[in-house]
């Protein structure tokens, strides 16, 4: 586990209490994707997909693998379903990257998985209801969503892994409730949510990047 050479303040305390009172393991939980999907598609995303009155996107054909391709007004796009029903199990990487009017998205109890980058730039999201057993959420994968207040589970509290950079720049994410199962937290996963104030992390956790919460300048309580 590589720490950096000298923490101050609240750095120190959090390094200094994770050592001492959860033990790392030293290395990170082999939690990742699905990769080794076969036959992944690019998938054309047309009207049939799109509610223009609603302005809602409902994504029900993808798996992993898969690429999508917009033919509807992504700019206009305000809200995303997730409805997949071919055995998905992952958000592809990009899949919703720079939809910059996309407010809300709901994620079904199939996916486990949020692919890197899948919606960085989202800048006025809102609002993410995932009633699913989410087992991780890849790097990058919610980086600069400003508007971001909180961050929802459903049911099965089950994520273990938050990739590196996950959630920079949230500027507004004030709450975040960690699984109970969370055993990884990469790199800057937090670095300048400035309005988050109070976190509790599992005593599951094995590995703890550096700077996870550089920049938390509201963040008070661990």
């Amino acid at each position: 586990m590589n720490f950096e050479k000298k923490k101050t303040g609240l750095a120190a305390k959090i390094s200094a209490a994770i050592v001492l009172g959860v033990g790392f393991m030293g290395v990170m939980p082999s939690v990742v994707s699905n990769s080794s999907v076969v036959s992944a598609a690019e998938i054309t995303i047309d009207d049939s997909n799109y509610n223009a009155q609603t302005k809602t996107l409902t994504i029900s054909d993808i798996k992993d693998g898969d690429t999508l391709s917009y033919k509807v007004p992504v700019a206009e796009i305000e809200h995303v379903e997730c409805k997949c029903t071919r055995g998905s199990t992952t958000i592809p990487a990009h899949a919703f990257e720079n939809f910059t009017n996309l407010k809300s998205v709901n994620i079904p109890v199939s996916i486990n998985s949020i692919g890197q980058y899948a919606f960085k730039g989202c800048t006025n999201l809102t609002s993410i209801n995932i009633s699913s057993s989410l087992g991780s959420i890849e790097e990058g994968a919610f980086e600069g969503c400003t508007s971001l207040t909180s961050f929802t589970l459903g049911e099965y509290w089950d994520l273990i892994s938050i990739g590196e950079r996950a959630f920079k720049g949230c500027k507004n994410l004030t709450t975040f409730t960690f699984s109970f199962n969370i055993m990884s937290i990469g790199e800057r996963a937090f670095e300048g949510c400035t309005g988050l104030a109070s976190v509790r992390i599992s005593c599951y956790l094995e590995f703890f990047a550096c700077d996870v919460f550089k920049d938390c300048s509201s963040l008070k309580n661990i």
